[in-house]
């Protein structure tokens, strides 16, 4: 889509990026997005080149960039959270932590993916969330291999419960979960052309997280829209 036919608001991206990568700084300000918050360190960014022929193929890689990009040593201020009502962590690792435990002491909603490639057992996700926070997401297929179990969303919720209030389990094209203490609702999905299923958890999250800082203006108005 046309970079311009995206709705501006006030928003911000806390992140790091390698270099070579300044062409980030450069869309996101066309959306309007406050960039001061986006680090640069002194690491080439990634590419993974992979090569055919008829007879042969050969896959460069390049090194894996995520280990280095940690907020460790970085100057990041409380200020930079000032303007923001959400803060989110996509996926939920030991690195991304202290940054997002800052948005929840400054009262923020606090949402967060989880992905098995970071977390592997149940035990590890225990030792990494420390409190109940407001909102997950999670691929119900990926909530099954961190339980090594084939159950219900709702045994896999009564399991996963003590993470977050509002629990999103998605589903591909059976659609999604959202579940509270509460509720328990189904979305069902659109039939579309798959292209490539890269980022679609992120999207799907983006989008969930995008209509919930249009409609409420903190905590409590999340509250009383889930009746929680």
């Amino acid at each position: 889509r046309d970079l311009h036919s995206f709705p501006t608001r006030r928003s911000s991206d806390l992140s790091v990026i390698g270099r070579g990568s300044k062409w980030i700084y450069d869309e996101l300000k066309e959306l309007g997005i406050d960039t001061e918050a986006i680090f640069q360190i002194d690491e080439i960014t990634p590419i993974s080149t992979i090569i055919k022929s008829s007879f042969t193929t050969k896959i460069h890689v390049a090194p894996n960039l995520k280990s280095k990009m940690v907020f460790s040593g970085l100057d990041v201020s409380n200020d930079l959270f000032q303007d923001c009502k959400i803060v989110f962590s996509t996926p939920i690792a030991e690195k991304f932590v202290e940054i997002f435990e800052r948005g929840y002491d400054l009262g923020l909603i606090t949402a967060f993916n989880i992905e098995p490639q970071k977390i592997k057992t149940l035990e590890q996700l225990k030792g990494l969330i420390s409190k109940k926070y407001d909102i997950f997401f999670i691929n119900l297929e990926d909530a099954r291999i961190i339980l090594n179990s084939e159950i219900t969303v709702e045994e896999i919720d009564e399991i996963f419960k003590i993470f977050a209030t509002i629990r999103v389990y998605t589903e591909g094209k059976e659609g999604s979960h959202l579940l509270t203490d509460k509720l328990n609702l189904f979305y069902p999905s659109t039939e579309i052309n798959v292209i490539d299923r890269t980022g679609a958890g992120d999207c799907y999250a983006a989008g969930f997280l995008t209509q919930l800082f249009e409609i409420v203006e903190g905590k409590e108005q999340l509250e009383e829209l889930f009746n929680m």
